[in-house]
């Protein structure tokens, strides 16, 4: 009872406490508190824990509603003022200026970082602190889908992936000074920058350009698809691929050598400037360089009946296919053979006409043959009254007609022609009747009478088979040895310099598969002669290599290591057509016009392989760099609103530079001036012959 008299006194004292009506001092029960402590000091009575932990007394169920108030006034009565601080209020903290904006500090006429001139500001302009700024810019040539990042002074960055104008924001000032460079190539082009570099002075930089060329397929250097064997651009490779593949990617030992040297000796790099009309340079144009005709004497030998359309009525065919070729040097199979006169000599004049119009020189095969079945087999009536001998078989003639006969046909022959050189003897190695009767020192007369009375001081060839082409596994064998011995002797008989041997005429006729490296070292043994060397009679013997596709490897093989020799001077193809006249194939164009695999092989190495067709600008100099096979150029220079200029010049030796002046081009003309063309100091475009 005394206990429940005590809760029910602390209810009321906590209900009266709430509604403010009295204080815990004014609520006195005596008799229920009598062995409690006061209820101010420990309102939760200890001996009652109870009440506290379970408020809902199931007498008094509204208890159960609120036992928070006991438990947590303060909660009740505090505001959420943590929660509430002012933390976004707080000033915004000022951002560092960019790098940009710190360079662009020092201008006085200021871009924004898109490249947006800001408005003119007097205050600015008239700061004695500040400068005009100016900008680099320029254009991007010839990429197309591939991506270029191009660095301005290793900071500022852009990317390009097509061709096009581009700017850098970056300000410059008068005497500052530029660099651009590539921070990463594309992936299928190859860029050079012209223009890249330079000081300020007072304007923008506008010329800076970026020139990119489409990467080559690095196994195959064929420009297009091309199926057609009447085809001779070079670009018909089909069933020579393995070949062309060997050309452009073999890693052979010998082929590695030969393309050095090919690299060293038929090349040349060095300045060509280009000036306008008035003498001023030509600058940020651009311009073309096409090799015409090589130095090295890529030549046919022509088949008389053929051209005349004799034999096979093919005579237009026959001198399309020739030109097609692109043949820098001529010669005759047996039209200028003295023995042959009286059925071919008819022949020759209209020829050489023909060659002289399209700036091909011509070679002579050749003054003396000595042997009876390879001369004339009589001395005509009228030759024995001019010559004062007995007419008939030339081989029953007395030594002393014999003389006259020979020397005779050696001064009318040389005189008559005109050719840029003799093959003055002809086998002597194996063909000696003449010698064996007049004995050999005949051998260094006839040079002295070939250059008595050649024309044009044409050069005197000795011409031998089986020299390189032996097919003897001694790499020095007797043919070579031999034919060297009888050079050295008709040198050493010229001790008046009245003319002697000037040049090695090898055949080159093959029949076997020899290996590149006796190729080279039966070459290089003549080196010590310091006598330019040709292929006079290059072919591959059909019957003895049988399959087309050895022939085309065998063409290859020999072309290369010939032109990688530094004293070659020529490689003449001696069977140029078929001939149904001929049972043997030793031809590269058949009657039909079809390029065999041999041909296809030659026409990739000249036109392909061995070629220089380059495209770049000049700078702001009116200068370019060109490294390009020794030649005969065309050089194609393209001005905006004005017609292209086209000049021909020689590039033999680009150590010293050159400069071409364009005869009708003004700087800044714009016109349509149809121009004739020159080049100052290069009178002379022929080639060069034996060097």
């Amino acid at each position: 009872m005394k206990n429940y008299k005590s809760v029910l006194a602390l209810v009321i004292s906590i209900s009266f406490a709430l509604q403010g009506c009295i204080t815990e001092e004014e609520v006195i029960i005596e008799d229920i508190l009598v062995e409690e402590p006061p209820v101010m000091e420990e309102p939760p009575v200890v001996e009652e824990p109870p009440v506290v932990e379970q408020p809902p007394v199931v007498e008094e169920p509204p208890v159960v509603e609120e036992p928070p108030v006991v438990e947590e006034p303060p909660v009740v009565e505090e505001p959420p003022v943590v929660e509430e601080e002012p933390v976004v209020e707080e000033p915004p903290v000022e951002q560092e200026p960019s790098a940009f904006q710190l360079s662009m500090a020092k201008c006085n006429n200021p871009w924004d970082e898109e490249g947006v001139a800001q408005p003119e500001d007097s205050e600015l302009l008239s700061d004695p602190l500040l400068s005009p700024c100016y900008r680099i810019s320029g254009v991007v040539d010839g990429l197309v889908n591939d991506n270029t990042e191009l660095l301005l002074n290793n900071v500022e960055s852009l990317v390009k992936s097509d061709s096009g104008q581009f700017e850098f924001i970056s300000p410059f000032i008068k005497g500052d000074t530029f660099s651009l460079n590539l921070k990463s190539t594309p992936t299928n082009h190859q860029c050079k920058l012209i223009n890249n570099s330079g000081t300020l002075n007072e304007a923008h930089v506008s010329d800076v350009i970026v020139h990119c060329i489409a990467k080559e397929n690095q196994c195959d250097k064929t420009t297009q698809a091309v199926t057609d064997n009447k085809d001779l651009s070079g670009n018909n490779i089909v069933g020579i691929e393995s070949v062309v593949n060997d050309i452009e990617c073999g890693a052979d030992v010998w082929r590695v050598a030969a393309n050095q040297r090919i690299e060293n000796e038929r090349k040349t790099a060095g300045n060509i400037s280009f000036i306008d009309k008035n003498g001023a340079p030509i600058s940020n144009v651009k311009v073309n360089f096409t090799l015409k005709n090589h130095q090295f004497n890529f030549g046919g030998i022509a088949q008389a009946k053929l051209w005349h359309g004799e034999a096979d009525n093919v005579a237009e065919l026959y001198k399309s296919a020739y030109l097609g070729f692109g043949f820098n040097k001529a010669g005759f199979q047996n039209a200028l053979k003295y023995k042959l006169r009286s059925g071919l000599e008819a022949l020759v004049p209209d020829m050489l006409t023909w060659f002289k119009a399209h700036d091909i020189p011509v070679r002579g095969h050749a003054l003396i043959w000595p042997k009876w079945d390879n001369m004339e087999t009589s001395v005509s009536a009228a030759d024995a009254l001019s010559m004062g001998i007995t007419e008939g078989l030339v081989a029953d003639l007395p030594a002393n007609e014999l003389k006259i006969y020979v020397d005779e046909s050696i001064i009318r022959w040389a005189s008559k022609w005109d050719v840029t050189e003799w093959d003055v003897a002809n086998e002597l190695r194996g063909h000696h009747d003449v010698q064996d009767l007049l004995g050999y020192q005949e051998e260094a007369h006839w040079y002295k009478l070939a250059k008595a009375n050649v024309q044009n001081s044409a050069t005197l060839f000795i011409n031998d088979n089986r020299i390189i082409s032996d097919t003897s596994d001694t790499v020095i064998s007797a043919n070579v040895a031999g034919y060297k011995a009888n050079v050295e002797s008709i040198l050493a008989d010229d001790t008046l310099n009245e003319g002697h041997v000037e040049a090695l005429g090898f055949q080159s006729r093959f029949g076997a598969m020899l290996s590149a490296e006796t190729i080279y070292q039966r070459l290089s043994y003549f080196d010590d002669l310091d006598l330019p060397i040709a292929a006079t009679e290059f072919e591959i013997k059909d019957d003895l290599i049988t399959e087309e596709i050895d022939r085309a490897i065998l063409t290859e093989r020999v072309m290369t290591v010939y032109f990688s020799k530094k004293n070659v001077s020529d490689i003449l193809a001696w069977t140029f057509f078929e001939s149904s006249s001929r049972t043997d194939a030793r031809h590269l164009v058949a009657l039909t016009g079809d390029v065999n695999l041999r041909g296809k092989t030659w026409l990739y190495l000249v036109k392909k392989h061995w070629h220089t067709d380059v495209t770049t600008w000049l700078d702001r100099q009116g200068q370019t760099e060109l490294t390009g096979f020794k030649g005969e150029y065309s050089a194609t220079v393209s001005m905006a609103n004005y017609p292209d200029e086209i000049v021909n010049f020689n590039w033999l030796d680009g150590s010293e530079g050159i400069t071409v002046q364009l005869p009708n081009y003004i700087n800044g003309a714009d016109g349509t001036i149809a121009a004739s063309f020159t080049i100052d100091g290069f009178n002379n475009t022929s080639v060069e012959e034996d060097v």
